[in-house]
């Protein structure tokens, strides 16, 4: 049992007002708590401007951080110019300019070389081009056989003159080709072998090098550089 907070009146339990003088409880109740207004007391004051009720369930969601999808969009966009220029870097050959290359002719091939290698003459009908740094060096060695032959002699005649097991290649001036690459020797010299066919017409290309000149992306891109006239 109760009393009525209006009149003092006693309000047996289960009721929801005061049989003296009418009040209803929730009136009263609704007033101490102004943030909740009830349908039972409508003369109840409103809660003050801008209280805000947070009633589970209701809550406003919230969108993503677009602070995070900024950074890392910018983290993506960056890591993908970083690999867009190391694919570059790395097939442009070591930084092979064959614009900005010395060019001369075995036999009817068109060659090109860096132009800061030198001309070392002819050896048994073999042009050289080499470049020197320090310790190092890289070179070049590139001649001419005449006499048709087809893959499988080819490719017996590589074998038994360099060792090692070549493979067929794609060279653009070429009919077919096979390359090899030698692990470095005691003296640390590397090299890359490659023999191609055109016509009646077979060129043996001998890149090598020590050290930080031995640039493989540099030898592969010089041989595909070549053109053999039409």
């Amino acid at each position: 049992m109760n009393n009525c907070p209006k009149c003092g009146a006693k309000i047996y339990d289960g009721y929801d007002f005061c049989c003296e003088c009418g009040c209803s409880l929730a009136e009263f109740k609704a007033a101490e708590n102004p943030a909740v207004k009830n349908e039972a007391c409508p003369n109840a004051e409103p809660a003050p401007a801008g209280t805000t009720m947070n009633i589970p369930g209701t809550q406003e969601k919230r969108g993503p951080n677009k602070k995070k999808i900024a950074i890392f969009g910018a983290v993506a966009a960056v890591f993908l110019i970083a690999v867009l220029v190391v694919t570059l870097v790395s097939c442009s050959g070591g930084g092979f300019d064959k614009d900005d290359a010395t060019r001369f002719m075995v036999g009817n091939l068109v060659c090109y070389v860096p132009s800061d290698w030198d001309y070392f003459g002819s050896e048994d009908g073999f042009d050289v081009y080499s470049k020197f740094e320090g310790d190092d060096f890289a070179s070049i060695i590139i001649g001419e056989v005449n006499g048709s032959v087809d893959y499988d002699e080819m490719k017996e005649f590589a074998e038994e003159s360099f060792g090692g097991d070549f493979k067929k290649i794609s060279l653009p001036w070429a009919d077919y080709a096979i390359y090899s690459e030698e692990p470095a020797d005691s003296d640390g010299t590397q090299s890359m072998n490659y023999v191609g066919v055109h016509g009646e017409h077979n060129y043996i290309i001998i890149c090598s090098g020590t050290g930080s000149l031995y640039d493989r992306n540099l030898f592969k891109a010089m041989v595909k550089s070549f053109v053999y006239p039409e």
